[in-house]
């Protein structure tokens, strides 16, 4: 993964989406390890991570108001994990 080429073509303003592939064949449901494993092999910071995470619903297959109404659930998730990030730091730092 450390070697993946899509960290060039990030770096190189090329949009790159994460999205899964068969889930019901491979039994899964989500993208959190595929996340976390690009966000831990590639060393992204968060700046890439959102920008990977906003590219995947943007260039997915969803368009008008179920993409707008998909952003919109997701900005808000951004924004309460972030919070929830720093809450976590802060409780540390006590």
């Amino acid at each position: 993964m450390r070697n993946h080429p899509a960290v060039v073509m990030m770096n190189n303003g090329v949009p790159v989406t994460i999205s899964n592939d068969d889930p019901m064949i491979y039994g899964y449901n989500g993208l959190s390890y595929d996340f976390y494993t690009a966000f831990m092999s590639w060393n992204i910071t968060l700046r890439d991570l959102k920008k990977l995470t906003q590219n995947s619903l943007e260039y997915s297959s969803l368009r008008g108001k179920d993409l707008s109404d998909a952003l919109s659930v997701w900005r808000q998730a951004w924004k309460n994990w972030i919070q929830w990030l720093v809450s976590q730091k802060n409780a540390i730092m006590m």
